[in-house]
Parts: structure tokens; sequence; C-alpha cells
């Protein structure tokens, strides 16, 4: 049973967790609590005036002072973990709401930011997750963001490890094909390269494709082609891992 009145630093924490858990299951249900506990953050716990949040809720006992404090200590900042989690719903979300949060937040601890990076790293982290998505908006703004795209009988649909891309880290990244029946399309090993099914990024700036694996192929039996035809049917899982 609870004792006490949840501090800015909990709903944080458990704000980030539930992103961390969407993120693992794909879940809708753990990016809708997080939209939850950021709600009463915004609610209850933010300094409309300033930006960032208090420690303390507004209808928390009444106190000498409401701190609003950004530092990490033994645990994380608060500020850092909430601004951690608004750049996270922005991204997942599209809603600029979060984002415009989360840069008051560093408008208002941009000269402590400045002053002792290492006692506000975790800001620190959310900032850099900020620019990071503004840089991505900046070189490639879909009108539609779609993970899938259909060619003729054939469906590919994206699949990638993490939702939010950061310079220097790595997610494993595969493509899923539905080939309706009675179709088929060429597998990985065939001679002619030019034919065969691969995986290539469109844009070297992404970063590139490491440890592709190919599921194995079907053997058709094709006199009138030259004998033996190595191809894929059905659904195929085909992927690596992506260097950014």
């Amino acid at each position: 049973q609870s004792k006490l009145p949840a501090y800015l630093d909990d709903h944080a924490f458990v704000a980030v967790a539930f992103l961390d858990l969407f993120e693992a299951t794909r879940d809708a249900r753990w990016k809708d609590e997080a939209v939850r506990i950021v709600a009463l953050l915004d609610q209850h716990f933010a300094d409309e005036t300033n930006g960032g949040y208090f420690f303390t809720a507004d209808d928390h006992e009444k106190l000498l002072a409401r701190t609003k404090d950004p530092v990490d200590k033994a645990i994380p900042s608060g500020n850092g973990w909430a601004a951690q989690a608004l750049v996270r719903l922005s991204v997942l979300t599209g809603e600029r709401r979060y984002a415009d949060r989360a840069l008051a937040a560093f408008k208002e601890f941009q000269g402590l930011m400045e002053r002792a990076p290492q006692a506000t790293e975790s800001l620190l982290l959310a900032l850099a997750m900020y620019f990071e998505n503004q840089k991505a908006q900046s070189v490639a703004p879909p009108e539609k963001p779609a993970a899938t795209q259909t060619r003729g009988p054939v469906t590919a649909e994206l699949l990638v490890g993490k939702s939010a891309l950061m310079r220097g880290g790595k997610t494993p990244l595969a493509v899923r094909l539905q080939i309706a029946a009675g179709f088929h399309i060429q597998g990985h090993s065939v001679p002619d390269k030019q034919a065969a099914t691969r995986i290539t990024l469109t844009s070297e700036s992404l970063g590139k494709l490491a440890g592709e694996i190919f599921p194995k192929e079907t053997t058709l039996k094709s006199p009138e082609l030259g004998g033996e035809l190595k191809v894929y049917s059905g659904e195929v899982v085909a992927g690596g891992t992506l260097e950014v």
C-alpha cells in the first residue's frame, strides 16, 4: 500500500519504464500509460511560467517552497527523465506539445547544463535525443510515414528494433515480405545479383547494414529456365544490424 503522495521522480521514472515496455513489446497499452502519466506531470507538477517540473505536486501538503531540481545525484534527476519521456513521446505520437514541454525545460536549466554538465547528464541525454529527432525530421520529412509498402503481389514491412535512432548506436533491422499465393521472388544466392533479393539503404548518411541474414531458399525445378531456381515464397523475414 502506498503511504505517501508520488513525487516528480516517481512519475518520470514510471513514464520512461512504460515507454521501454512499449518499445520491447509494441503493445499500445504501454504507450497509452506513458501518455497518462505525462499528463499527470503536466497537470500537477509543471512550472507553467519558466518551464521544467517541481518536485512536489500542486496539491501536495503546504511547504515553505516548491523546489525544482535538475541535478543527478544518487538517482537521476526527475526533470531529466521527464524530459526524456517528453522527447520520446513527441517521436512516437508526432505531437509537437511534448517537444515544446521538453524545450521549455532545456531553456530553464540551460545555464546549469553549460556550467555543470556532469551533474546534469540526464537532461543532456534528453537534449541529445531532441536534436537527433529534429535532424531526422529535417533530413527526411515523409508526408505520411509508413512502415509498409506493396508492389504487385509482394508486401514489404520494415521492422526496426528501436523507435529512435541515435548516432553511433546499433539496432536490429529487418524486412518482412508477404508474397501472395502462387507467386515467388528470386532468392538471395542466385548468381545474377541484379535479380537477387537483397536489402540496401537508400542513404549512406544513415549508416550501414552489417551482419545480414537471409532465410533458407526453396528450390524449384524449372527445365525451361535452365534447371533449378532458388526462390522465396509465402512469408520471408531477412535483416541485419543497422549501425547508425
